[in-house]
């Protein structure tokens, strides 16, 4: 059965309809976290794109986060990508359909935990909100319930399998084209894939070899 667990919003005026040449268009597994994310974000230096934080600032207050569509991660990313197929479209500063970077193993430098810590500071919190923030984080929704250390390489390997068994076809298409030379661009175009998890695959295919035995004749890629 297909999962479907990301979302494609559109961050807005209310007086803008046009989804392929104004607002802001993203990808999330949450989006009202992504959009809290955004105006934190804008309240610091933003060198990705200052153009959106500023507007961010200025229309605070009137700015509408609007869901488009609801779909697996790759469906999702496939269409902010035919959303936003060029740089500087709307709010939008780079094309769309590419994967932010994973953060795992990454720390947080002390400079980034005190502009995390200054940008919530001052922020009010009502008795509702502090107990559905709590209520959302106990047991199995916490994404830490169960885990006494950190992901193991079996695991990551189940996820991988989970993520990837109903569109097996896909990955072995990845695959073939990686070892042929083909583009990662070009890649993702064909097979719905993101260019960051080809990108990934590329750089290190062990993990989905182990997934899934078929994928070692293509060992050399």
């Amino acid at each position: 059965m297909t999962i479907y667990s990301h979302s494609v919003y559109w961050i807005h005026l209310p007086n803008q309809t046009d989804q392929l040449t104004q607002g802001y268009i993203g990808v999330s597994n949450d989006p009202k976290r992504r959009l809290a994310e955004h105006f934190n974000i804008s309240k610091f230096r933003n060198d990705k794109n200052p153009f959106f934080g500023r507007i961010l600032n200025k229309y605070s207050s009137e700015l509408i986060q609007t869901i488009i569509f609801i779909g697996t991660e790759e469906a999702c990313y496939a269409l902010e990508e035919e959303l936003r197929p060029a740089k500087n479209i709307g709010w939008n500063a780079n094309v769309g359909g590419s994967r932010p970077p994973s953060k795992l193993g990454w720390t947080p430098s002390k400079s980034t935990l005190e502009k995390r810590s200054a940008s919530l500071t001052g922020i009010p919190r009502s008795d509702t909100w502090c107990k559905n923030l709590s209520e959302a984080k106990m047991g199995i929704k916490n994404g830490m319930f169960g885990k006494t250390e950190p992901c193991s390489i079996d695991r990551k390997v189940a996820i991988i399998k989970s993520k990837n068994q109903d569109r097996l076809v896909n990955l072995i298409k990845v695959f073939e084209l990686l070892k042929s030379g083909e583009s990662v661009r070009h890649i993702s175009k064909i097979t719905g894939y993101g260019t960051s998890a080809i990108c990934a695959i590329k750089k290190n295919p062990e993990l989905h070899l182990k997934a899934f035995p078929i994928l070692k004749q293509f060992e050399t890629c």
